[in-house]
């Protein structure tokens, strides 16, 4: 029977979670090409993504000390100032302080539901069974998929024998 383990169910449902909030607040998605651009050339905000600081700002606890404080509105500014951005942020309308706090933003429900850096999340996700496997035009909403283990013998064998050509894949189906 095909089952959806629970950190598939957690990780489905905070990936939608944050693209409602990042929606609100005009942090769009960025494409492949625009991640891989920011990674080698580290600009602008240090290679991470609005996404990325984004998810950053909601996860993190309150700071502590000022020096926490600082970095976490610099980290703020750097997502206000990416060219990417548009919305309330971009705009002005939505600071630091209101991100964090207002309900309208929803970052202590995502704190309190995913966890922050200090917190684990309240809510336990659990395994999922579908109730259903094909959707109403009758195509399957979940398929067949296999992880291949070419070289079965060398990870398992006693003694191991040395990965080659000569030996079968072993396909395991999920």
């Amino acid at each position: 029977i095909p089952y959806l383990p629970g950190s598939a169910v957690k990780g489905l449902t905070r990936h939608y979670c944050l693209s409602t909030i990042a929606e609100k607040l005009g942090v769009a998605p960025l494409d492949p090409q625009e991640i891989v651009r920011r990674r080698r050339e580290k600009q602008p905000s240090q290679g991470k993504t609005p996404w990325e600081m984004l998810e950053e700002l909601l996860v993190t606890e309150e700071p502590k000390d000022d020096k926490a404080r600082k970095s976490l509105q610099e980290l703020f500014d750097r997502l206000k100032n990416d060219p990417l951005l548009e919305g309330p942020i971009k705009n002005g309308h939505c600071d630091l302080e209101k991100l964090r706090t207002s309900d309208e933003y929803l970052a202590q429900a995502f704190r309190r539901a995913f966890g922050s850096t200090s917190h684990r999340g309240e809510v336990i996700f659990f395994d999922a069974f579908p109730v259903k496997l094909h959707n109403n035009q009758n195509k399957p909403i979940l398929e067949l998929d296999i992880i291949n283990t070419h070289y079965q013998e060398y990870y398992t064998g006693n003694p191991p024998k040395p990965p080659a050509d000569y030996l079968s894949p072993k396909p395991v189906y999920f």
